[in-house]
């Protein structure tokens, strides 16, 4: 007849469905676009930009699409440059721990270096300047071990005194030319 539509029935003992195809398919579309709406975040980095002879650094954020914020600051050094030096904060001697806690902008007021990057974990987490602390993980400054090798901590990166970097799974037998 014009104008009905044709429903197909069951067969008679078949186990009803709890929701109709009507419903089945209004949660298909809305799961769809509610996942298609969702756009992705795209990383916006800025162009390399020289800062200091051998080191290069740029900036980059996640856009709006990101709920979280996010910003990295990277640098970028070149090793072959004779100009390029690399320093870790030194041991605190026979004082309590291993080294004494500083912010990186200290570290780089203190030791009048270009450029600060906050590299070891430590102990405590505090924020007393100065404060002894004790560092997790390989840490070597100007040829001494500040912190020994833990095997808990998987990778350390270490830099040679003609610049050659490697990451290290295990102990090295010598730390003679770090």
């Amino acid at each position: 007849m014009l104008g009905e539509t044709s429903r197909r029935v069951p067969p008679a003992g078949a186990p009803r469905a709890r929701f109709g195809w009507w419903t089945l398919r209004w949660c298909l579309i809305f799961a769809g676009l509610a996942c298609g709406a969702r756009a992705r975040a795209t990383i916006i980095m800025n162009p390399w930009i020289p800062a200091f002879k051998g080191v290069s650094y740029t900036t980059a954020e996640a856009d709006t699409n990101e709920v979280r914020q996010h910003k990295v600051f990277a640098y970028r050094v070149d090793l072959a440059e004779p100009a390029v030096e690399f320093f870790s904060t030194p041991s605190n001697g026979s004082a309590s721990r291993e080294t004494y806690g500083q912010t990186t902008t200290t570290f780089v007021k203190t030791y009048g270096v270009a450029v600060g990057i906050n590299a070891n974990f430590f102990s405590p987490v505090t924020t007393i300047a100065n404060d002894p602390r004790d560092l997790s993980g390989l840490a070597i400054s100007r040829g001494e071990i500040v912190s020994p090798y833990e095997s808990g901590r998987p990778l350390s990166l270490v830099i040679t005194r003609s610049n050659q970097a490697s990451l290290v799974t295990s102990s090295l037998a010598s730390y003679a030319n770090v």
